[in-house]
């Protein structure tokens, strides 16, 4: 509020909901945020149909999205995770006590951008907030 923000909120019991819920959520927003779920992750591109048609923009926390049709994600890399997470394994299996291993945090966010739903938006993306940002064909 303090930002002149409001969140609006959807409840989805199962895929089939999505398409109606977007529908229903698009005319009060201005933007849309994807939290990271499999049942909304696997509605992306219904969800980005519905957000091109009505001119709005998307972000999300995980990439898989942008690759599945949102506009833009900053956030983990699911791969980079993996190899971190191998790192960590090796040094287990090399011997290291797991209780002699702190914690580590992700380290990198990565940026990506969906070029098809920029255009579709009339974004244009040499603005500075796609600068380092991966292009998603």
């Amino acid at each position: 509020e303090e930002k002149g923000l409001s969140l609006e909120v959807i409840g989805i019991n199962n895929i089939n909901d999505i398409p109606q819920g977007v529908s229903a959520l698009s005319p009060k927003i201005d933007a849309y945020f994807a939290l990271t779920d499999n049942m909304i992750a696997s509605a992306a591109p219904i969800v980005a149909e519905n957000l091109i048609k009505n001119n709005i923009p998307s972000l999300s926390s995980e990439e898989g999205q942008v690759k599945n049709g949102l506009l833009m994600s900053e956030g983990v890399s699911y791969e980079e995770q993996g190899v971190q997470a191998a790192d960590i394994a090796i040094r287990i299996i090399n011997g290291e006590e797991p209780k002699d291993i702190s914690v580590e945090y992700y380290k990198n966010s990565k940026k990506l951008v969906n070029r098809k739903m920029a255009e579709a938006l009339g974004i244009d993306l040499n603005n500075e907030i796609f600068a380092n940002a991966e292009i998603v064909e």
